[in-house]
């Protein structure tokens, strides 16, 4: 939250870009938490939608106060995964290996322009991956179930 006032008081973001993007991250990380109906480690207990810096979050890391990983590896959750993870647009990571989500992975995914790690293994996601996720072009590490795939150059 400092970095991005800081940001603002140089001129080089406006305030009105300051508080949508603040929005859409909360936004789209309040969307994930309600698609997750088990948590049997309680790894959402301090993701509180009150608080305007999801930067303090379990599994939540920051870069310069935008958020750029979403790590919750290992932690069994259960429930589909929220289209809204593609208004995530500074996430370098989305690590969600070893959960049990289930569904289909959605195309909104594709739209995380900057992720160079998407890991999916150890869930129970069915359906086709996204064409979307072609459009990645930071993608470096694409690791899902049964298949790894790593890119070094385009």
């Amino acid at each position: 939250m400092r970095s991005y006032l800081l940001t603002i008081l140089h001129g080089r973001e406006s305030l009105d870009d300051f508080c949508k993007l603040i929005a859409d991250v909360g936004f789209a990380l309040r969307e994930f938490r309600l698609r997750v109906d088990t948590d049997p480690f309680g790894a959402f207990m301090d993701w509180n939608p009150d608080d305007s810096d999801p930067c303090n979050w379990s599994g939540v890391h920051c870069i310069g106060g935008k958020v750029a990983m979403l790590d919750l590896k290992g932690m069994s959750l259960g429930g589909t995964l929220a289209p809204e993870l593609g208004k995530l647009s500074h996430l370098r990571a989305l690590i969600l290996l070893k959960n049990n989500f289930s569904g289909v992975i959605p195309k909104e995914i594709g739209g995380l322009y900057m992720l160079e790690l998407l890991d999916l293994r150890g869930n129970n996601l069915t359906g086709e991956i996204p064409m979307e996720i072609g459009n990645m072009m930071s993608l470096k590490h694409l690791k899902f179930p049964s298949v790894e795939f790593e890119h070094y150059n385009r």
